[in-house]
């Protein structure tokens, strides 16, 4: 009989099993009260108003909730001392009635899920799970781990004083608990090898049983820094009360940094190092050990650390949707030498999945401080980490026009995006607003909405703003809020646009699959396939004049800017003249007299180049985009054309008459995303309502 009472599981009562769903955790537990246990239905929930929570339920059908418990007020999880079969453990909190919650799961295994849920949020960490998360977790099972903890006393240091100093004797072993301290080469300040924050173990080799020094100088660096320590009588006299053969193991295991640099040099980016930088970046390293179902990370932590798995396994979740059979969406799972949340070394940024071990395993944690130092003093670019992450998301996403753009062309891309964070309910853009980023939902969820009506929501992977990078002047249709705590890769209109200044044929080519009928008439010019289609359009209609000296004058401009000499680019210029300009030219565009009058005049005085005829296609293209170019969108031949190019299709057509909202919402039931609507004077969207851009291309 346990202590406090007689259980009140029932072995056939399936639904007290704990199960995720929706970011949601829920089962049912019993809770300690003043006299008994009390069964009751507790949920763990990531997605509440609030932030993630605990909180229990009434067993009757009201489901009526009865405490709430938030998850940041956690300071430690863990098993209750007088819990034989290791399934009671206590919530303590850091509120100021220190509350605490006894809890008993039916069986040791759903202790360990729920424990394993809530320990991320713990601020505190017990005396065993600071000897886990040292080297000493290779060499001692949780029993030695366990009679450890019971000797180790706490020690306070001030900013500046030394912990421990290179080549003095060891004369215990200090594990860091709070704040942050600097590790040297040596006995002075000059070799620096960076800032080392919980939890590092100085002093561990005492567990080899024989007289060692310090190879580092430690001081404390922030205002305060507390160690647990255990000195040299108490280490030797753990040792003396194992048997050989357990003192061994400790001896061979604590000999594991060979091993640890065998599993930093599988990773791509720190294989290049050199022993040495490599060898110092194993000082800055802590280890983490973690039992099967607990989380590491969960998706939207902000992290700040990288991990490879030196043994064991886990699992790559979302648990905030399902895969169809009601199960949390599993998209992987990584095994020993594989590594994960390598962004978190480049940037402050949002954890886009939830990491959870599959069986027993050990992390090699690498916090940002110590990795900057090391790799800086390598040479070692830390942006092109990232550079990689994000090209890697932007292919992982498969947005199809991106399908247009030269690979050369990602890397300058990448260097352009930021990680943005938005809170629940944060507005990323109104109505109206000028657009002036594309963005990629990387996890959360995005509301759209227009004049406060709801049109639809989209969760990881959609995309939407899209075509604020090929429309200038491009106004938002709808307004697209967080609805919970959601991390968007953002991509600068400008900078996507200037990516492109040496290749206006494939921004071309990408403005028309992204704007479709929308296009403007500077991408079908550029484009190869839309110019030449164009020319027919025009051919037929005896306008062909206007895009052939377009196509002229442009070869002519590329000509004077490579240094044509002068005398040969007068007579390109004087073909020109003869065949476009004059009044009694063979195809005489229509430029007025003026314009006429000074590309004559610069003929006259020798003095054409590259801007000599600049005004006048400004002018011709004008003309065409007034006249010709929005019944040429119109016609069948440019439909089929997108069609081919598999360019986004409008739901838009004369009949759907002004019904803005249906057509919004019918784009977005097939993929849609949200785009711009250009200004024009008394017109918004120029001459048809604006409309939703399909996410998916549409086939002829």
């Amino acid at each position: 009989h346990h202590p406090f009472g007689t259980s009140v599981w029932s072995m056939e009562d399936e639904t007290s099993k704990p199960a995720w769903s929706s970011g949601r955790l829920e089962g049912y537990l019993e809770k300690k009260g003043v006299i008994q246990w009390i069964r009751l239905r507790f949920i763990f929930s990531l997605q509440d108003e609030d932030g993630p929570s605990l909180s229990y339920a009434t067993m009757d059908m009201s489901s009526v909730v009865k405490e709430k418990l938030q998850a940041d007020s956690i300071s430690e999880v863990r098993i209750y001392k007088h819990s034989a079969k290791h399934r009671t453990f206590v919530i303590q909190t850091n509120e100021p009635d220190s509350k605490s919650w006894l809890l008993r799961a039916e069986n040791k295994e759903e202790c360990r899920r729920w424990m394993g849920a809530l320990l991320p949020f713990a601020s505190n960490f017990s005396p065993t799970d600071i000897i886990r998360r040292t080297g000493l977790v290779f060499a001692l099972d949780d029993l030695q781990m366990h009679r450890v903890s019971k000797m180790l006393r706490k020690q306070n240091f001030q900013r500046g004083q030394w912990i421990c100093k290179a080549g003095a004797e060891v004369k215990q072993c200090s594990m860091l608990t709070n704040g942050t301290v600097m590790a040297y080469r040596g006995t002075d300040s000059k070799h620096n090898l960076g800032v080392f924050q919980s939890v590092k173990v100085l002093g561990e080799m005492l567990f080899l049983g024989k007289s060692t020094v310090h190879n580092l100088s430690v001081r404390a660096r922030s205002k305060s820094v507390s160690v647990l320590k255990i000195d040299k009588r108490q280490v030797d006299s753990f040792l003396q009360g194992q048997s050989t053969k357990a003192r061994q193991h400790i001896v061979d295991q604590l000999n594991f940094k060979g091993g640890v640099v065998g599993r930093l040099k599988q990773v791509p980016f720190l294989k290049k190092l050199s022993d040495e930088n490599l060898e110092a970046l194993t000082q800055g390293l802590n280890y983490r050990a973690v039992r099967k179902d607990e989380v590491i990370f969960y998706e939207g932590d902000v992290g700040d650390c990288f991990y490879v798995i030196y043994s064991g396994a886990v699992e790559v979740l979302n648990v905030s949707h399902e895969d169809g059979k009601g199960n949390v969406l599993q998209l992987g799972s990584l095994g020993a030498g594989s590594w994960f949340g390598e962004i978190a070394l480049c940037m402050e940024s949002t954890r886009t999945a939830t990491i959870r071990a599959k069986e027993h395993t050990i992390l090699i944690e690498i916090f940002r401080d110590s990795f900057e130092t090391v790799l800086g003093s390598a040479g070692v670019d830390l942006g092109k980490l990232m550079l990689r992450r994000i090209i890697h998301s932007f292919k992982a996403f498969k947005l199809p026009f991106f399908d247009a753009i030269p690979c050369g062309k990602f890397p300058a891309m990448a260097k352009m995006c930021k990680i943005e964070c938005f809170k629940a309910k944060e507005i990323i853009f109104s109505e109206k607003q000028e657009g002036d980023k594309f963005y990629i939902i990387s996890r959360g969820e995005v509301i759209v909405s227009k004049e406060e009506k709801e049109l639809c929501r989209m969760g990881p992977g959609k995309y939407f703003g899209e075509i604020a990078l090929v429309i200038r002047d491009c106004l938002r249709t709808a307004t697209c809020t967080a609805s919970k705590k959601t991390t968007l890769l953002s991509m600068p209109k400008e900078g996507f646009r200037s990516i492109f200044s040496d290749n206006p044929e494939a921004l071309a080519d990408v403005e028309i699959k992204i704007a479709g009928r929308r296009s403007q008439i500077r991408s079908v010019l550029y484009h190869p396939k839309a110019n030449e289609l164009f020319k027919k359009y025009l051919t037929a209609r005896f306008a062909a004049e206007s895009i052939e000296f377009w196509k002229e004058v442009r070869i002519f401009r590329k000509l004077a800017e490579a240094g044509m000499d002068a005398g040969n680019l007068h007579k390109k210029a004087m073909k020109i003249i003869e065949k476009y300009i004059k009044t009694d030219s063979e195809k005489q565009v229509n430029i007025s007299a003026s314009m006429q009058a000074e590309i004559l005049k610069d003929f006259k005085d020798q003095n054409v180049n590259q801007s000599t005829f600049v005004s006048a296609e400004r002018e011709i293209v004008h003309l065409l985009e007034r006249d010709k170019f929005t019944a040429f969108k119109a016609s069948p031949e440019f439909q089929r054309f997108l069609g081919a190019t598999e360019a986004y299709s409008s739901p838009y057509s004369p009949r759907h008459g002004s019904g803005e909202i249906d057509d919004e919402r019918s784009a977005i039931r097939r993929g849609g995303s949200v785009i711009g609507r250009r200004r024009t004077k008394g017109v918004i969207g120029g001459n048809r309502p604006n409309t939703w851009s399909p996410s998916r291309p549409a086939r002829s």
